[in-house]
């Protein structure tokens, strides 16, 4: 009689993504909006902003999700109702203003426009100043992540799907911060920004590898990433994280030995995500390594599907409205391929193709099998080329990020030499585009 071993946090993984993506068992939106208020008679919200501002596919809005506090709508001419509010909202504000204050992109008659279109009762702030730490803003229309923010909106109900309230803001002004790390976060991201408009297309490839930002990377080359099947290496992903702790582990080594070269790993990949912003890509890569070194230090070393089980399960249980999100489906099919593809078809192409060459094609070929059907789902077609392009392109996008890294600092110490090591990272760039747009031109399978 052959005894089967059945590991329990895989059958756990796998029951509870059945009983989610089946339907049987749907999960509600985290944090709904709630007020007095009707959503549709919204005129003003507050509240705090959660999220660093991403563009939208348009162009033409940045979109923030923002934790509020209270809300009002107007009654009559010479009355105005407020109420306290609670849960969080898609916000979406103009591209100008935004960018206002980015690095070549001054909108200064958009700024002017947009301050004819300031919240009413401005100038009178009714957050909850006892619980937050209030630090005037350098700029009120400077938004990022801890800003705590007033705008005139009005409700979007066809946006509005699942529970979420989406609305649209007319005007806006940022009153405080939540906390000086917030600020001090925020004028990082700005200072970065700038560092890296300085190199100009590379510059802007790379402020999207590191911070998710994606104002200066051309629209063309972001659609060349995607008809390639490219499109992971510009989200924020396990890729990068896994990237930057490795550099982390390598610097760390000659101070903090190799006892302590896992905790500065994931002291780093903490501060990267603070830096970066948590995506639900993201958020998977740091809680698997996060599980990983807890475990370790109990002695305890599980196999990767195992790691890979354990860490959906605590994902689902700490933030269930990411597992619709095409982040996080794309990015857990796409790792439990490597894995399967390492178990299984490594072995078949081992007899055919040098080591590294079958570990590389086994794990394309596996995450492209594994994301096959959320792919389809949600942009009905799939990029089979992309198992031949990530070979390629991948190793020159880790060199990419790992120059760029080197030589921003490099750049901040010594700064004459900024402009020779943007030549460098342009070349590097124009290598990536090369292929990537090469790859662009096959067809992808539409279904």
């Amino acid at each position: 009689m052959v005894k089967r071993n059945f590991n329990p946090i895989v059958v756990a993984s796998v029951f509870s993504a059945f009983l989610i993506y089946s339907g049987i068992f749907p999960l509600k939106v985290q944090n709904p909006f709630c007020s007095l208020i009707p959503p549709e008679q919204v005129r003003v919200v507050s509240g705090r902003v959660t999220s660093s501002p991403s563009k939208t596919s348009s162009g033409k809005y940045y979109r923030i999700v923002l934790d509020c506090d209270e809300c009002g709508c107007s009654v009559n001419q010479n009355h105005d109702f407020f109420a306290e509010a609670s849960g969080k909202i898609d916000l979406y504000l103009k591209s100008e203003s935004v960018e206002a204050f980015f690095p070549g992109k001054l909108y200064s008659a958009a700024v002017s426009d947009h301050k004819k279109s300031l919240p009413y009762n401005s100038g009178n702030p009714f957050f909850p100043r006892q619980t937050t730490f209030a630090l005037e803003a350098d700029n009120p229309f400077f938004v990022e992540q801890g800003a705590l923010l007033n705008a005139s909106v009005f409700f979007s109900p066809d946006l509005s799907q699942d529970g979420t309230a989406v609305f649209f803001a007319s005007g806006y002004e940022v009153l405080a911060w939540k906390d000086r790390l917030s600020l001090a976060r925020a004028l990082l991201r700005l200072q970065f920004r700038r560092i890296l408009f300085a190199w100009g297309s590379a510059g802007g490839l790379l402020l999207a590898l590191l911070s998710g930002a994606k104002e200066y990377t051309d629209p063309a080359v972001s659609e060349a990433f995607r008809l390639s099947g490219l499109s992971h290496i510009l989200a924020l992903s396990g890729m990068h994280l896994s990237l930057f702790s490795s550099i982390a582990k390598k610097t760390s080594f000659p101070v903090a030995g190799k006892k302590w070269m896992p905790f500065c790993a994931l002291m780093a990949s903490f501060a990267f995500v603070w830096f970066a912003g948590l995506t639900p890509s993201l958020f998977r890569a740091l809680l698997s390594m996060t599980i990983g070194f807890v475990l370790q230090w109990c002695f305890v070393r599980p196999d990767p599907l195992s790691l890979l089980s354990l860490t959906f399960v605590v994902h689902v249980a700490i933030s269930p409205g990411d597992v619709t999100s095409a982040a996080f489906m794309l990015s857990y099919s796409a790792l439990l391929g490597v894995i399967l593809g390492d178990r299984f078809i490594k072995n078949l192409l081992m007899p055919f193709f040098p080591k590294w060459l079958s570990s590389n094609l086994a794990a394309a070929t596996g995450a492209f099998v594994c994301t096959l059907p959320a792919a389809v789902r949600l942009f009905g077609q799939c990029t089979p080329i992309g198992i031949i392009a990530s070979l390629l392109v991948t190793p020159l996008a880790t060199l990419f990020v790992t120059s760029g890294l080197w030589f921003v600092l490099a750049g901040c110490l010594v700064p004459f030499l900024s402009m020779p090591l943007g030549v460098i990272m342009n070349k590097l760039y124009e290598a990536i585009i090369f292929l990537v747009a090469f790859f662009a031109r096959v067809p992808p399978v539409v279904f």
